[in-house]
């Protein structure tokens, strides 16, 4: 699994190094647009929107009128519905009645014990996070300097 998508699966590193010249264009492209903002507003404009802006910031650092919490109730715990997981572990072990269903599927892609200790977690949500946890302490000094530089071109 890991031999085949991240270490044989293809990738490109790009290099690039910041240009001097269009970081100069971009600030010079800024004033512009801000002159050009400022000019067609017009004085009396600025000062309004500065009077806006500094009534705001006042505002803000009065700090939370007295009995602002109480106006929102608290709800209830009872109503929260936690999200099933099911985590599998490669040395055979369940954690939770959902890692059966997990342990069915992985069986079926590859019913051989795998080479080396992983843990998977079926989770039902929109939101996924991968992690990888690697073992190096096999790995050579001279490659272990270039550990850092290989993750993030794999995972960046």
């Amino acid at each position: 699994l890991l031999q085949h998508w991240l270490v044989d699966a293809p990738r490109v590193a790009v290099q690039c190094r910041p240009s001097r010249g269009a970081s100069e264009r971009n600030q010079q492209q800024e004033r512009e647009r801000v002159q050009k903002m400022c000019d067609d507003l017009g004085e009396s404009r600025l000062r309004a929107l500065q009077q806006t802006a500094d009534d705001a910031l006042q505002a803000t650092e009065g700090g939370v009128v007295d009995g602002f919490e109480e106006r929102f109730p608290v709800p209830s715990i009872g109503g929260i519905t936690f999200i099933p997981v099911g985590t599998y572990r490669s040395d055979g072990s369940l954690t939770t009645d959902e890692a059966t269903e997990v342990k069915q599927r992985l069986d079926a892609v590859s019913p051989k014990p795998l080479p080396l200790w992983m843990q998977f977690d079926d989770v039902r949500s929109e939101f996924v996070e991968v992690l990888a946890l690697l073992d190096t302490q096999d790995l050579t000094t001279d490659l272990r300097m270039y550990l850092e530089l290989y993750t993030e071109m794999m995972f960046e």
